[in-house]
């Protein structure tokens, strides 16, 4: 399981050994997910600051320093940075900027992307404003700037859903 508010947590093989560690439960280790956040960074992910105290851009990608659309990490999902202003916090975990704080209260400060199941890329019943955008089972989050050619619109720094499909030749 994954420490956070968000409705999409995991259930790791550290969890289900913990559960059967217990003695009062038989797991089923096929049940466990593979946990890609944080994975390969070592020590610096765990100790450190998410946030780089000087330039206050994220460190990791796993993590966000601008109120934005983003993707998540397996691009399955759009949604925003959670970052809220006007709020007082303590000035050790002040590191993006004076009265600024993540929105999700176990992330020690650390911003991340939020997302819910109306940002789910798959949900087919979700429409979208922005032209190309589409949501299909076929379909991944990308960041960007969208220029149409055919349109006046330009969408800098956004988190689309596109239909995404690989074709080996």
């Amino acid at each position: 399981m994954t420490g956070n508010s968000i409705p999409f947590s995991k259930i790791s093989n550290f969890t289900l050994i913990f559960l059967e560690s217990t003695g009062w439960y038989k797991v089923n280790y096929s049940y466990a997910e593979s946990l890609s956040w944080g994975k390969g960074k070592k020590c610096e992910f765990l100790d450190g600051d998410c946030i780089d105290r000087s330039s206050k851009t994220q460190k990791f990608e796993e993590f966000c320093s601008k109120p934005r659309e983003v993707c998540a990490q397996d691009r399955k999902f759009k949604g925003r940075c959670g970052m809220e202003r006007g709020i007082t916090i303590n000035p050790l975990w002040d590191s993006l900027e004076v009265s600024v704080r993540s929105t999700d209260p176990l992330s020690d400060n650390c911003p991340h992307s939020s997302y819910t199941i109306n940002s789910l890329c798959s949900n087919q019943l979700l429409s979208s404003l922005v032209i190309d955008e589409v949501f299909t089972d076929d379909s991944l989050c990308f960041e960007g700037e969208l220029n149409i050619l055919s349109s006046p619109f330009s969408y800098p720094n956004y988190a689309f859903c596109l239909n995404f499909k690989v074709i080996l030749f």
